[in-house]
């Protein structure tokens, strides 16, 4: 009997990468909610909304943050260890990203998938002897669908 290779596709945003802080203190820095607000990227996100343009103020606030920002947001923790179990156990891992290339309201135009791969690589996540990921392994796609 022949053995399936085993195969995990990781999404960057959220579990990979924790945008909670950041957005916090951005949305505070630029006065989109008080310092009161829970440090939460889903409770940022509906406050910002209740605003007036709050779509478009949102979309900027996300724009920052996976564009010119990318560089201060955390890595989840636990992320590494898991990484290195699969590489222990011969599994696979994709890293599979819904990321445009670049954001609508980014006055910087700051390529977005060239900020997480220079995030990734800051976090020593394309450590192939001790993690398994290269490069090779990321892939981003455009649409939700699509990825």
């Amino acid at each position: 009997m022949i053995k399936a290779e085993q195969v995990i596709g990781v999404d960057l945003d959220n579990t990979i990468v924790s945008y909670d802080q950041l957005m916090y203190r951005l949305a505070v820095e630029k006065g989109w909610i008080d310092s009161t607000t829970p440090k939460s990227k889903k409770i940022i996100r509906d406050k910002i909304r209740q605003l007036p343009n709050g779509d478009i103020t949102w979309q900027k606030l996300q724009a920052f943050t996976y564009g010119s920002q990318m560089a201060n947001a955390t890595l989840i923790e636990g992320v590494t260890s898991f990484f290195r179990r699969c590489k222990q156990n011969n599994i696979k891992v994709y890293i599979v990203s819904h990321k445009t290339e670049y954001g609508n309201f980014d006055p910087t135009k700051t390529n977005l998938r060239q900020a997480a791969f220079t995030w990734m690589k800051k976090q020593n996540l394309f450590d192939e002897e001790r993690l398994g990921l290269s490069l090779k392994s990321v892939y981003f796609e455009s649409t939700r669908v699509k990825k």
